[in-house]
This record gives C-alpha cells, structure tokens and sequence, in this order.
C-alpha cells in the first residue's frame, strides 16, 4: 500500500510539491491572523483565583537576576 502512495507521489511529484507549497502558504497566513484570536490572559476577574494571584504579586517578588523567590513583608 504504501509502496503504491510512493509511487504515484514520485509520478505526480510537482502536484504533491504544488500541494505542499499551497499548504505553507495557508499555514503561515493563518498563524499570521491567528494572534487576534487568542488571549494571554487565563485569570478570571472577580474569581478566587484572581483575588489569590493579587496577593502573591503583592507579596512575592522573584528577583530575575538571582532566580530565587524572595518574600517581602
């Protein structure tokens, strides 16, 4: 079967490389638009997980240049 599949690929290969090109095409023009449609932002405002995350970026800094989690009271 897949001998078959490599054989017709191999006959029709500038359709199969038209096709592949067609598809790159689409792909990097869909990823291109796709930033629109999603969000960054996975609290939920007004939630207990919102109000939780809040007080931890009030009370937690993570310092960037040591790499460890300082608490500042």
């Amino acid at each position: 079967m897949l001998v078959t599949w490599a054989k017709t690929a191999i006959k029709a290969r500038a359709l199969v490389l038209t096709i592949w090109i067609a598809l790159t095409a689409f792909g990097l023009f869909g990823a291109s638009n796709l930033d629109q449609y999603l969000t960054t932002s996975l609290t939920v405002p007004g939630s207990s997980s919102a109000a939780a995350n809040e007080i931890l970026n009030e009370k937690f800094i993570r310092s960037i240049c040591e790499g460890y989690l300082y608490a500042s009271y």
